[in-house]
Parts: C-alpha cells; structure tokens; sequence
C-alpha cells in the first residue's frame, strides 16, 4: 500500500528539501519513504529517498547512481524518528532526529518532469516490492527551498499551518480514526493551499495495518509557535465548539481581521467557503453528512486548521 498524487509542476523543483517521521519495523532493506519516480532508471526517477534500518543507513536514488550514508546514533525500529534530505542538483544532505548526518553526492536528477509524488513506496508501478516502506510514516513535508537546521529542528516537533513560505505540500495525516473502519477515508489531504491531495492505493482501510494510525509523536493540533509574516499560532485566538456537534457550531473569534472560512471534506473537497465579519458565529451544518471536516480559518494575522466532527 502506498499514497501517491500525479505529477504537479510544482514539484520539479530543482533544489528543496523533504521531511518525514518515521517509525521502520526491523528490516534491511531500503525502504522508501517518498520519492518521485515511476521507472528505475534515469529517464523515469527524479529522486527516490530511502531508509534501510538494518543498516542504518539513509539514501537517495536518482535514476543514475544510489548513494546513502551510515547513521552512527543508529536507526532503531518501531521508534519513531525525524529524517530530512535537503536536495540540490549535485548533492543531498541528511539530516536526522536534528542532527547532521552528512552530505550524499547525489542530487535531483532535473531530466524527468513528469514523475509523480509517491509516499512508501520507490514507483506506483511495483517495480521493486522489497522497497514499499514497512512501518507507519507521518507529518510529510516538500519544500522548494533549502532549509537550514535551525529551520528543520524549530519545526520538527510540531504541525505546520500550511501557509509557510516554499512550502509545496504538506501532509499532517490527520485523517481517519487510528485502526478504525476508514474504508471511506482514501484521501491524503494536502494542508497547504496548492491542493496536492494523495490517493491511497490497496490499503485496507480497517484494523491495525493498512490503515490509519495513532500515537505518532506529534500531537494532533501542536502547532508550532513560530511568530512571524508567514507564520502565527492562533490557537488562543480561535474557538470552535461545540465539537463534536450534531448540526449547529459557533466560530468565536479574538483580536482578527478579515476572516475567511472554508470548510473541507474528508475528501479534500470544499464544501462551505465564507467570510467571517462577527467575533462570535453560528454556522448550521446538520445538511453535511456525519464524519470529519477541516475547517480552515485565514485572517490578516495567519491561518489555522480545525478538526470537526459531525455526528
């Protein structure tokens, strides 16, 4: 089973670094966490980026050459863990749990244009079965910039809003209900603005694997608290309740300007889009089905996320 969402241009980036948590079960094999590739050689792989527990080693793929490096703290399965590739056309660095692993000679191959992005496995074609990532992954971020470490590690424990500057698509995995049913859930929601939402392919959907799953290390509304033009928490700015709600929920507001609503679906589809003008609202909603939806708040001062429930 694996997530993927076809080529978007957006995503031939030509240097820009990839996030992931991680928790490997025992194996030696390179695994891949995300790549963009659909064929194993040069003309069908722009880059392939791969743990191998056993080993302790983390590397990229591009088509021409695997390179990867040794991780000296080690990689301990079933521990979640923070990897980092920070990319450009020449060279990779690895980063990991925040520390500096080292630098791999091997970049972005820029030839493929058209490769799509794939979240646990090397292709969506089963090129090579030995590398679908085993284990759970979470918090996926694609950057079309180079980050530095202080970037990686003042953000690493933490969601994202979506709204951060070169951010390309970011997956919090914050659908689904940890090894409940989910089978209408197959839908990866992209939480930045560019809509790059994953389609989840031969999950089951229920139980305990091949599914959604709980208990990673980053908490479900942590946001992280860097203030800034492209960043500002406003968790105490915000109240949505009651929530869950049979129908009928109030939007309270503090100190914002020029609020928009929109309201998103498990699917990753609008379904209610409008301006907020009141510190207090009350939105009827008993016509939406029952189940998760996003609310996505966007003001003057930032943007925040919202998990709500209709029963």
């Amino acid at each position: 089973d694996f997530v993927s969402k076809s080529n978007e241009s957006i995503f031939n980036f030509t240097a820009g670094t990839v996030e992931a948590w991680i928790k490997p079960t025992a194996n030696s094999n390179n695994k891949a966490v995300v790549s963009m590739r659909d064929i194993a050689n040069a003309s069908g792989t722009r880059w392939s980026l791969h743990v191998n527990e056993g080993n302790n080693t983390i590397g990229i793929y591009n088509g021409i050459s695997y390179i990867d490096i040794v991780v000296s703290a080690g990689i301990s399965a079933n521990v979640w863990s923070h990897v980092v590739w920070v990319m450009s056309t020449s060279q990779t660095i690895v980063y990991f749990n925040g520390t500096l692993v080292g630098t791999i000679p091997v970049g972005i191959n820029v030839a493929p244009t058209n490769m799509p992005l794939t979240i646990g496995a090397a292709d969506t074609n089963n090129y090579y079965p030995a590398e679908y990532f085993s284990g759970d992954i979470d918090e996926v971020r694609v950057w079309n910039v180079q980050r530095s470490v202080g970037e990686i590690t003042g953000s690493k424990d933490c969601e994202l809003l979506g709204s951060e500057a070169g951010l390309v698509t970011y997956y919090n995995f914050n659908q689904g209900f940890g090894t409940g049913d989910n089978t209408t859930i197959d839908t990866l929601n992209d939480e930045t603005m560019n809509a790059n939402n994953g389609a989840l392919t031969n999950f089951a959907l229920t139980g305990t694997n091949s599914n959604w799953s709980a208990g990673s290390t980053i908490a479900t509304g942590n946001n992280c608290n860097t203030l800034g033009t492209e960043m500002y928490n406003l968790d105490y700015q915000v109240a949505i309740y009651p929530n869950p709600t049979s129908g009928v929920i109030n939007i309270k507001l503090t100190s914002l300007n020029d609020v928009s609503l929109e309201v998103f679906d498990i699917k990753g589809s609008i379904v209610l889009s409008k301006n907020i003008e009141s510190e207090v609202s009350q939105l009827e909603l008993s016509k939406l089905q029952t189940g998760l939806y996003i609310f996505k708040l966007k003001s003057q001062e930032g943007q925040i996320n919202k998990r709500v429930i209709i029963e």
